[in-house]
């Protein structure tokens, strides 16, 4: 049996590429499949498919952005930009189930560079000296679990929202950004910011991680000064669009004043009543759903978790707080390059924490354990947070539904 195993693993570490690329094809199928199954029985209830169907359909019709579920624009909504290039893709079949598709494959896709990240991080960390099983497995593994991640299942069947497209670029500009290419990671950053304005939180940071990391004065600068001035302007477009010429979500901040200026000043006037807002349940439960798939090891090397603290601030500050929707709908897609930035260099300090354990690991042991905790975090949060108790509950009651149905109607007897 060991044998067995050793040759199956070699075969796929033989040629990474093709077997990664089968995990992508092979999850995005399932994924695509299952948003299919859940359109064809009506379980889609929330507005949001119905809503951004409208606005495609609408924009490749000539009437970019507009929909009658709101009296207003989508972009007096969300500064959504993307829709603009997402919609010749729509237009080749015009169907809600387009969408769903569309936002699968661009999840799928995101364990690509996430793969590549995962080898160049390791180099930097030094950690690619330790053989080539290791360089060629982790990077195999973060991509699996992505593709395996209830956070990502939970973004791909919850609706349909523009936001679930912002994982791809980000992640490729984290990749870029590890390997000092300076025009790609700005394309990759500028292709992130027109999917929604939120994203500007995430690019900014970027320039804040490059302060911590003592880079080049061009990499803290750039990302700050892009993700500052794309926020600002993407408020004005917004602005000019919404019926109260102004942010409406600005609501859920109400509690710290009625305007930007207000808001900081009260801030910093008030902290306590900032820390209350932060230190509570629903945020509690948001902090254990974002760690728990990746066994909260993102907390043993902390530094790149500083590229999701402005969507933390976002949702925690917010009028009700972060709470299980942040887990179960689409908010977690700008916290993931940060999640898996920072897993990705807790596990070669992993190693180092088992072996301390009154040595019951040597070196390639602990190395093992540390894999299969993240592994084995990511197999309990797909039971407890993901959606596949949920989708095998609904065949179940279908099947049953259509149980019933068949022995009311008589269609299960047979003739004599």
């Amino acid at each position: 049996m060991r044998d067995m195993f050793t040759r199956f693993r070699d075969r796929i570490l033989a040629d990474e590429t093709k077997s990664l690329a089968a995990c992508i094809a092979l999850a995005a199928a399932v994924l695509a499949l299952a948003c299919i199954w859940k359109y064809g029985i009506f379980a889609y209830s929330g507005i949001d498919l119905a809503y951004f169907n409208q606005v495609f359909w609408n924009t490749v019709h000539g009437r970019p952005f507009v929909q009658s579920i709101h009296p207003h624009l989508s972009l007096g909504d969300h500064a959504e930009l993307a829709i603009l290039l997402l919609a010749p893709l729509y237009a080749l079949f015009p169907d809600p189930r387009t969408l769903l598709v569309m936002q699968v494959v661009a999840l799928a896709l995101t364990a690509i560079p996430l793969s590549l990240f995962v080898r160049a991080r390791l180099e930097t960390l030094g950690a690619g000296s330790e053989g080539r099983y290791f360089k060629t497995f982790t990077p195999l593994l973060f991509a699996l679990l992505w593709l395996a991640s209830p956070l990502v299942h939970n973004i791909a069947l919850f609706e349909f929202h523009v936001l679930a497209f912002a994982p791809l670029p980000l992640m490729t500009a984290l990749l870029m950004y590890e390997r000092g290419r300076k025009l790609p990671f700005l394309a990759s950053l500028l292709a992130s910011l027109l999917v929604r304005e939120d994203v500007a939180l995430v690019v900014a940071a970027f320039g804040l991680l490059a302060w911590m990391e003592r880079k080049p004065l061009w990499w803290r600068i750039v990302p700050l000064a892009l993700g500052a001035g794309w926020f600002l302007a993407a408020m004005r477009l917004i602005g000019h669009f919404a019926p109260a010429a102004g942010y409406k979500f600005a609501i859920y901040y109400a509690w710290l004043g009625g305007s930007p200026a207000e808001m900081a000043i009260n801030a910093v006037s008030h902290p306590l009543r900032v820390l209350g807002r932060i230190f509570q349940y629903r945020n509690a439960e948001m902090i254990i759903g974002l760690l728990l798939p990746f066994a909260f090891m993102p907390l043993r090397t902390p530094r790149r978790l500083l590229l999701a603290i402005g969507p933390f601030a976002q949702l925690a500050l917010g009028a009700s707080g972060g709470g299980p929707l942040t887990i179960q709908a689409h908010y977690s897609s700008l916290f993931l390059p940060g999640l898996f930035a920072s897993a990705v260099d807790a596990l070669p300090a992993m190693p180092g924490l088992f072996v301390r354990i009154r040595g019951w690991f040597d070196q390639r042991e602990a190395r093992a354990a540390a894999s299969l905790l993240l592994i084995i975090g990511g197999a309990y949060s797909a039971l407890v947070i993901g959606p596949l108790p949920s989708i095998l509950s609904m065949a179940a009651d279908r099947t049953l539904a259509d149980s019933c149905s068949c022995r009311d109607t008589g269609l299960d007897r047979q003739d004599p």
